[in-house]
């Protein structure tokens, strides 16, 4: 038993280190039975080394060989006991790891990834032991022999975060846009026995080349400007929130000036508010309606006023003419004379003889 808990909540793991332990106790047993230790009846590993060094049985080399052994195995169990619960270890860019194992000891790390094309490169460098197998995933929290994405050779792993793809990109920049996770997790495991290693993570700038598609589009976009960058926030719904927060401080900051400025009143506020019924829009349209109407009957007035006139004036010179026919005599003679006195009058024509 661990503690509290019953032989059923240890892993595999921790059955296999109770049976090492097991082993042990039963090696130790039998040596106390043919006498290499002078006090018998030790039940436990510990107070088999307590007999160890009280009784001097062992030689000195003896006692430093099963010392050793004993120290094996005890981080063995440790080891195993504490593969369970292995936390995940933050690994930075050029920050250098030095790590020892045991046996199917296993150590998980991650590595958070930039937000612009990069490659990630993880190197495991054996410094003793023999060496470790390592694998590495985006979407695996603990990758391993079974699931995992990438798998490390020649003591690396690299990893291009980046779209590889028009199709993958989905219309957006591949020089900009990266996918959308955000660690690489990575797992370290002795699995053929104990080692140590040194773990180290590389950015490098990753190079994009672009198709003959992409680079027209990134044409257009130059050429169209505004339509552009309006179609490229609708493809990209974290662009877009971005853009809709920035209206939002934007109109926040006019109001704050406004305000300031204005010594805390907001005259579009109490403007909206002391609007009146004549001032709605359907009201506007019937307030336009009749001063058309209105211009309409003041035309109507102004050109019966001038026929009325007119007729008037028609009258009157026709009166005048009349009244001064009647006070001058008309006699021939005096047509006669006014027709020859007239400028207007027509020439007599002459007949030449030949």
């Amino acid at each position: 038993r661990h503690g509290d808990r019953s032989w059923r909540c240890i892993s595999s793991l921790g059955v296999r280190a109770n049976e090492r332990v097991a082993e042990a106790d039963l090696e130790i047993s039998v040596n106390e039975s043919e006498g290499c230790f002078s006090r018998g009846g030790a039940s436990s590993s510990t107070s088999a080394a307590a007999s160890l060094q009280m009784s001097g049985a062992f030689q000195p080399r003896e006692t430093a060989t099963a010392a050793k052994a004993f120290g094996e195995l005890l981080a063995g169990v440790e080891a195993a006991l504490a593969a369970g619960v292995a936390s995940t270890r933050t690994v930075r860019r050029d920050e250098p790891i030095m790590e020892t194992l045991p046996l199917r000891g296993v150590r998980y790390y991650k590595v958070l990834l930039p937000t612009r094309p990069t490659a990630v490169t993880v190197t495991v460098t054996r410094t003793s032991g023999v060496a470790p197998v390592f694998w590495a995933s985006t979407s695996v929290e603990r990758p391993h022999a079974k699931d995992h994405d990438f798998r490390g050779k020649d003591e690396r792993i690299t990893y291009l975060h980046a779209f590889k793809d028009e199709e993958e990109a989905n219309g957006l920049d591949r020089r900009q846009a990266v996918p959308p996770c955000r660690e690489l997790h990575v797992a370290v495991e002795a699995n053929a026995g104990e080692c140590s290693y040194r773990l180290l993570v590389t950015f490098a700038r990753a190079k994009i080349v672009l198709t003959r598609k992409e680079i027209a589009s990134q044409v257009r976009s130059i050429r169209h400007g505004w339509e552009a960058r309006l179609l490229e926030l609708h493809r990209d719904p974290l662009a877009k929130e971005q853009f809709e927060e920035h209206l939002e401080e934007l109109r926040r900051d006019k109001e704050m000036r406004e305000i300031s400025q204005y010594n805390g009143k907001d005259f579009l506020r109490l403007n909206i508010q002391s609007l009146h019924e004549d001032f709605l829009p359907h009201m506007k349209f019937l307030r336009l309606q009749k001063r058309a109407l209105r211009g309409y009957e003041k035309h109507d007035e102004v050109l019966s006023r001038r026929e009325e006139h007119d007729r008037e004036q028609e009258r009157r010179v026709l009166q005048g003419r009349r009244a001064a026919a009647l006070s001058r005599p008309h006699t021939s003679q005096e047509a006669v004379r006014q027709a020859r006195e007239s400028p207007f009058r027509r020439p007599l024509s002459v007949r030449l003889p030949f």
